[in-house]
């Protein structure tokens, strides 16, 4: 991706009897067995323990904010990047303990940049060859 202006980091937690409070209508984007964490489930990106949440990238820093205290889910967002590289910290917690999470990142802005995919354009040429080849052999035949 190119130009990107924000990056958006979401906790989605395992559907596990945790909690009464996952909605029932999940964004296509939550992959079966998870839900968007929300502050009953344990999750949460360490608010209120100064754990440091910071964006660094080569022309400077960006801010962070997070979405935690409305709890619609457990979300932060590093804005003003601005650029294709940069450095991300930030924490996450489990007040339950020992359980599996999964975390998306969604980058906002960007524009994709096309790029052929080399072993698909290889692998159909072989296929087409392939084919070639076998025709050729039943019409000498």
């Amino acid at each position: 991706m190119k130009g990107w202006d924000a990056l958006r980091v979401e906790i989605l937690d395992p559907v596990g009897g945790d909690d009464k409070w996952d909605p029932v209508d999940q964004p296509a984007y939550v992959p079966a067995g998870y839900s968007t964490s929300n502050k009953f489930d344990g999750f949460s990106f360490a608010q209120d323990s100064a754990i440091k949440r910071s964006a660094l990238f080569a022309g400077g820093a960006g801010s962070v904010t997070a979405d935690e205290k409305t709890h619609s889910g457990d979300v932060l967002m590093f804005t003003g990047l601005g650029t294709t590289t940069a450095s991300f910290t930030f924490g996450l917690r489990d007040r339950l303990g020992s359980r599996s999470f999964l975390v998306r990142l969604s980058a906002i802005g960007a524009d994709p940049v096309p790029n052929p995919e080399p072993a698909s354009m290889l692998l159909m040429g072989t296929g087409l060859a392939g084919l070639v080849a076998a025709r050729r052999r039943r019409s000498a035949a």
